[in-house]
């Protein structure tokens, strides 16, 4: 019975919400989390969860319990009341700044095309593998690079209107999600969304081609992962796949001598080998079952059932993971004050050998469940505070910075208000450093390069 009660309070708190964001007519980034928060929690309007685990290990299948309610409408009653806050104190009270930001797509192009071309020498047909274990196993740090550039890149040039650095980061995420990755992708979306949102309040025209176009991207983005995976299947020979049975759980040291006599191998299969799979994948795109997957494996599914069953099984973590999580965000911390976060572990790492053992494909955290887990509701609505007050300072800026600056924001949106979701406070903290750091030195950059220029005219003035 008071399942039924939430279910009925959280749906009508949901539709609340949406008049509420509508009636504001403000795409934001307060807008982006509302938005992201009703996807994520979309199995609590229907009540249960169900996904598969993978193989024939069978179902999970659940109602959603009354605990995870409460934490769903703590998290989103929280941010309503943040934007409420924010319409009337925050935002009359901006003012405009300035900043010398006209070579930031440009420098932002540069860095992402170095670290792509230092990523293809070094890892190199790793990109091929068909098995995310046998390719993040060989993944490093240029790739990280590349990736969270593009998306800066790619928003920051459409902002500038610079098209041709738009078709290079494009490139660059559009080979992003042929290797199997589709969060840098997501997130340039959303970025251009925020920039072009304000067509949603438009005529009656725009709006219908906005939200076409928005849908259309959106229901593509959540198959591309099997069209991703069926399509790189053509290619899955040419990879040197690594060994991973002797990997353990979480990858380890394979020698040379293995890898050669892999790529040795693979490069000997006959041209058979690479029509068989072109074929195969011919029929895998023809088949439904490729599209049905996409939601049955859907992430809000999935993340969701990592809340209900926290929740439901009373699963508790130290509250030091969560302090030592957070403690990752202090610039500098391991050089300047000795904070070493290398041996804490991942809230993935607590949950999944306990609450869902049975899952045979690599599952994301919950912060929510984290949270819980940590702290009980208390700690729920202190994340949902720290989430919905980011997302008011992510909105304040973009209003008060120039497009091409507030487009970098853009993206630290998406980011934050979106993937946050789906991460823990260890995985959130480091791509948000990782975009800060790389946005902060392009605009560093340009201001020393548009400075310097200045000063050059100003001799040649002087001659």
């Amino acid at each position: 019975m008071l399942s039924s009660y939430l279910h009925t309070g959280y749906v009508l708190l949901v539709v609340l919400t949406v008049a509420f964001f509508l009636w504001r007519k403000r795409f934001d980034a307060l807008f982006v989390g509302a938005i992201a928060t009703i996807v994520y929690f979309l199995p609590a309007l229907f009540g249960s969860i169900q996904f598969p685990y993978g193989g024939d290990a069978g179902y999970y299948m659940s109602p959603i319990v009354p605990g995870a309610y409460v934490a769903m409408l703590l998290v989103l009653s929280t941010l309503v009341m943040v934007t409420f806050c924010y319409d009337r104190v925050v935002q009359n009270a901006l003012v405009r700044a300035t900043v010398s930001d006209r070579w930031v797509p440009e420098i932002l192009c540069a860095v992402m095309i170095a670290a792509l071309i230092v990523s293809i020498a070094t890892i190199g047909k790793g990109y091929l593998c068909i098995e995310k274990t046998d390719m993040l196993a060989r993944i490093n740090y240029w790739y990280y690079a590349a990736s969270y550039t593009a998306p800066l890149a790619f928003v920051s040039a459409l902002a500038a209107r610079k098209w041709w650095i738009v078709a290079v980061a494009g490139a660059m995420l559009f080979g992003d999600l042929f290797i199997g990755f589709r969060g840098a992708s997501a997130v340039a979306f959303i970025g251009v969304c925020l920039l072009y949102g304000r067509a949603l309040f438009g005529a009656w025209r725009t709006r219908i081609g906005f939200i076409v176009a928005v849908g259309a991207v959106a229901v593509a983005l959540f198959v591309v992962k099997q069209l991703a995976w069926n399509i790189k299947y053509t290619v899955s020979v040419a990879c040197p796949a690594l060994p991973v049975a002797a990997q353990g759980a979480l990858g380890g040291a394979v020698t040379a001598a293995q890898v050669a006599a892999a790529e040795t191998a693979l490069s000997a299969a006959p041209t058979e080998i690479h029509i068989a799979n072109l074929a195969n994948t011919a029929k895998m795109l023809g088949s439904e079952n490729v599209y049905l997957d996409a939601l049955r494996y859907s992430e809000p599914m999935v993340i969701a059932a990592i809340l209900n069953e926290t929740v439901r099984r009373g699963f508790t973590i130290p509250l030091r993971d969560v302090v030592d999580q957070s403690l990752s965000g202090v610039p500098g911390g391991k050089s300047l004050f000795g904070i070493d976060v290398s041996g804490v572990p991942l809230f993935s790492a607590r949950y999944r050998p306990v609450l869902f053992p049975r899952v045979t494909f690599g599952m994301a955290s919950n912060p929510w469940a984290q949270a819980y887990a940590a702290g009980g509701f208390a700690l729920v609505f202190v994340f949902a505070l720290v989430y919905a007050s980011c997302l008011a300072a992510f909105a304040a800026a973009m209003r008060a910075l120039p497009p091409v600056t507030g487009a970098l924001v853009a993206v630290a949106v998406g980011w934050w208000g979106f993937y946050v979701h789906r991460n823990d406070v260890l995985t959130e903290v480091g791509i948000m450093k990782m975009t800060i750091y790389i946005a902060a030195l392009a605009v560093l950059i340009s201001f020393v390069v548009s400075g310097a220029g200045k000063i050059w005219q100003i001799r040649l003035g002087h001659r």
